[in-house]
């Protein structure tokens, strides 16, 4: 399983999930170099931008889900 995966659907995710979901907080949050950020935690840059894209896609369907709902319920009524 990915980091975004465990990280998501673990009750307890690994030390590694956790760093690197902190890791993405302060890169994409924050402002931090992601070089920097991974050689202070001893991450693969990798797998921080590959936790970046699937957080991405997972936040970008659930927003095309919701307005999809919302439109449909619109037409309702």
């Amino acid at each position: 399983m990915s980091a975004f995966g465990e990280w998501m659907c673990s009750d307890t995710p690994s030390q590694e999930a956790n760093l690197i979901a902190k890791a993405v907080d302060l890169v994409t949050k924050k402002g931090k170099v992601l070089s920097q950020v991974c050689s202070k935690y001893n991450l693969c840059e990798r797998d921080v931008v590959s936790f970046i894209i699937e957080q991405t896609e997972y936040e970008t369907y659930n927003t095309v889900t919701e307005q999809l709902s919302n439109k449909k319920h619109e037409e309702l009524f």
